[in-house]
This record gives C-alpha cells, sequence and structure tokens, in this order.
C-alpha cells in the first residue's frame, strides 16, 4: 500500500509550507510588533 507513504510526503510538505508561511508572517508582523517571535534572524 502506498498510503503511509503519502501520508508522509503530505504531512512534511504541509510543514515546509506552514515553516514558510509563519516564516514570513512573523517577518512581517515583528516590524510593527516586536516580542512576538524571537527568530534572531530579524533582529540582525
Amino acid at each position: 500500500m502506498s498510503m503511509p507513504l503519502s501520508a508522509v510526503d503530505w504531512s512534511s510538505r504541509i510543514r515546509n509550507a506552514n515553516r514558510s508561511y509563519q516564516r514570513g508572517t512573523a517577518a512581517r508582523v515583528g516590524q510593527g510588533q516586536k516580542g512576538g517571535m524571537s527568530d534572531g534572524s530579524k533582529d540582525k
């Protein structure tokens, strides 16, 4: 069965999408709202 394989692939894809989305949101919100998520990348 290729179900578990596709499930893992989807979970990893969703994880990557969420990560990139949260990163962009944190970068945008971080400019106006400080003290939310401390990445360190926007601090530099």
